[in-house]
């Protein structure tokens, strides 16, 4: 009786634990299956209103506190004005998302609310999509202490922060969005990223991104991430310009490609504080230093700084690259980039043993000073000299890099205003570029490389015509054929299929952005058809990675049958 009774006792409570199980379950599914859109509108009414888009509530505020995971909010046109907070988060599977509706204007507006900031994001999974944050005498955006947020296609105007970024944030993807016509001197941004104390800021996304300023330039940074606990972030396609400093950057593994800083006042296009930062196909111009390492010994640590094709041009007071602070640890390694235009010197060395600081080789240099174009804590050296060899003498590096006495035969057009930095036909630039295991497959327009012989300099020559990869295709290449994996963006798994008109070895690799290959999908011979494998990314960073297929033929005269690389995002 005894064993009877413990066993019927057991029964209610498993029981009413697959109850519990059951409801969680059902209302964490019906709350996706359920997910609602819901409208917004200045005309709207919070009273009598039921948030369809026939009979919109009247206030964000009110709106917010009445949607949950999976529903998406929509911002009719019109002037709110009125401060925007989270109130509670999404869920991995359903996202809580905020967009303005049907590209009509909608405007997030401070005028007359007082001071503070506009949207304060204080919970995990949302999006905000789409809208125009303005006239707030702090900050327009704060992400606070939150993961997995995407900003995406927002504006950001008069206000003295765009975009801040404060506390533990992660996973974060900022994408399209403009921020302008912003103010404050020493505090202003167009964006910001301020951990503190254990806090950390890591594995985030900034994409397609603009910041500037219109009116007097102020020492606005233009997108500054220079703070300890910074990491792994990837800033790709974003430009500055008419701020103070361009990008004003520290952290460990920061990546930046194809992001260009221009016309900047107060000091570099690209301030690097210290740690590892990497720029790939970057352009800097008219700033009074294009790249600055360690910026006046204010952060008592060294800077590890990579630059892979990049072009700076027109460094206005200072020099195009100016290395500080040797004593710290700061190291520059510098491949296939361009140095030009500068009135003063091309590369400068301030209190810095060159021969312990710097690696490169394969750059192009030039100055409109041409008797100071490298200057040391010890010699200077002219164009003349370094064409002689005397620095390679000195440094022990740059043996292969090159010098061009005149602009003209370099760029297009090198106006003061606007420079189009894309190399003339038969500029020294063309092909004497160094293949190294890391050279970028696409240039700064994003049009494929010739990578059998890459061009110094952050444009590749005849990219998007008749030079590229292409050139390595064989005749039979029109009867191959690789998709654009699906889906694109992706997180963690994304499809890549492809199709072979006959028997051949294929492989097909994928690739970070520094060219490191990742993965290995196919590597073996395969009959004519159509192919489909599945990459799964979920042991990697966020970030653009290259997918690479390579038939060898037999039915072709060369053997060589395919090559084709195509691009893909990881968005987590």
């Amino acid at each position: 009786m005894n064993k009877i009774t413990k066993r019927s006792s057991k029964k209610p409570n498993g029981f009413l634990m697959i109850c519990v199980l059951l409801v969680f379950s059902f209302f964490f599914y019906t709350s996706i299956l359920f997910a609602t859109d819901y409208y917004v509108s200045p005309s709207g009414n919070n009273t009598t209103g039921d948030g369809s888009i026939g009979n919109p509530w009247q206030t964000i505020e009110f709106a917010i506190n009445n949607i949950y995971p999976g529903d998406i909010l929509y911002l009719r046109g019109g002037v709110y004005n009125e401060q925007v907070n989270s109130v509670r988060s999404g869920t991995a599977n359903a996202y809580i998302t905020i967009s303005a509706y049907n590209n009509e204007d909608a405007f997030i507006d401070g005028t007359g609310v007082g001071f503070g900031n506009g949207v304060i994001i204080d919970h995990s999974y949302l999006k905000l999509i789409g809208f125009t944050v303005r006239t707030w005498n702090s900050t327009g955006i704060w992400l606070r202490g939150c993961q997995f947020v995407e900003l995406l296609k927002l504006k950001v105007t008069d206000v003295m922060g765009g975009i801040d970024l404060t506390g533990t944030i992660h996973d974060f993807v900022i994408d399209s969005c403009i921020i302008y016509d912003y103010y404050g001197g020493n505090g202003g941004h167009g964006i910001d990223a301020t951990p503190g104390g254990t806090d950390s800021i890591y594995n985030g996304v900034i994409k397609n991104t603009k910041a500037y300023t219109a009116g007097a330039f102020d020492n606005c940074d233009g997108i500054g991430l220079g703070h300890d606990g910074v990491s792994n972030l990837y800033l790709y396609n974003c430009e500055v310009y008419r701020v103070g400093d361009g990008f004003d950057i520290s952290g460990t593994d920061i990546v930046l490609e194809r992001c260009s800083a221009h016309d900047c006042s107060y000091g570099g296009g690209y301030k690097l504080w210290r740690d590892d930062v990497t720029l790939i196909n970057c352009i800097s111009y008219n700033n009074p230093t294009n790249l600055e390492l360690d910026f006046d010994n204010a952060t008592g640590k060294g800077v590890k700084a990579r630059l892979i094709n990049c072009t700076f041009w027109g460094s206005t007071t200072g020099a195009n690259i100016f290395v500080e602070q040797s004593t710290l640890g700061s190291k520059l390694e510098m491949f296939n980039c361009i140095l030009a235009g500068s009135n003063n010197t091309g590369l400068t060395f301030g209190d810095t043993d060159s021969a312990n600081c710097y690696t490169g080789d394969y750059n192009l240099f030039h100055g409109y000073n041409p008797n100071r174009v490298i200057s040391t804590s010890g010699p200077d050296f002219s164009l003349t000299q370094i064409q002689n060899g005397e620095w390679t003498a000195f440094s022990g590096q740059d043996a292969h890099s090159q010098v061009v006495f005149d602009a003209s035969t370099l760029f297009i057009d090198t106006l003061a205003t606007n420079p189009n930095l894309h190399l003339v036909a038969g500029a020294l630039a063309i092909n004497n570029g160094t293949n190294l295991p890391d050279a970028p497959l696409f240039d700064f327009d994003d049009c494929p490389r010739n990578v059998g012989q890459i061009d110094i300099g952050a444009h590749e020559f005849g990219a998007c015509g008749s030079v590229g990869i292409s050139d390595e295709v064989s005749e039979n290449s029109y009867s191959y054929n690789i998709d654009q994996n699906y889906p694109n963006p992706f997180n963690p798994s994304t499809k890549i299929s492809w199709q072979s008109p006959v028997g051949s070895w294929q492989t097909l690799k994928v690739y970070d952005v520094l060219g490191n290959e990742i993965a290995t999908l196919v590597d073996e011979f395969k009959p004519a058809g159509s192919y489909e494998v599945e990459f799964n990314a979920s042991q990697l960073s966020s970030g653009v990675y290259f997918y690479k297929l390579q038939v060898i033929d037999p039915e072709s005269s060369s053997g060589q049958g395919f090559v084709e690389t195509k691009k893909m995002m990881l968005l987590k």
